[in-house]
């Protein structure tokens, strides 16, 4: 490793973010990928739910620690998510997803109360787990 400083994973993220928030200058994805020696984040913006109005899609770099879970759902998005009309269809795909699984709660089939499915590395992605069960279960 680098010493040990900074996060060990780090994913880029797709988020919808309040404007008043956002740093004034710099990429935020450059400011917001520096993490302290603990992994944490700083000038992190405030989030806001994919369909929320008035919030602003950006990309972020967050490190893997950050991410509470993770869906099964897969969404086939732009290659190039630089341009902010990209970013926002992007959005509106995961906003869509979230609605149409909204709309299945409560009905016979439904999931965990209209949440989309979380994934499982071990069905969804082939991952052979010896040693790391406990460490699944300690991350759910």
């Amino acid at each position: 490793g680098r010493g040990g400083t900074g996060p060990r994973f780090v994913i880029d993220v797709l988020v919808n973010c309040d404007p008043a928030t956002l740093p004034n200058s710099g990429s935020l994805v450059e400011r917001a990928a520096h993490h302290s020696n603990d992994g944490s984040c700083g000038l992190m913006p405030r989030l806001l739910p994919p369909g929320a109005a008035g919030g602003v899609a950006v990309v972020l770099t967050l490190p893997l620690n950050h991410l509470a879970a993770i869906s099964a759902v897969r969404l086939k998005a732009l290659k190039d998510l630089r341009s902010a009309a990209a970013r926002s269809t992007g959005l509106a795909a995961a906003a869509e997803v979230l609605a149409r699984y909204a709309g299945t709660a409560g009905g016979s089939d439904s999931n965990d109360g209209g949440q989309p499915p979380l994934l499982d590395p071990q069905q969804d992605m082939k991952v052979r787990m010896t040693a790391a069960p406990a460490a699944l279960a300690t991350a759910r």
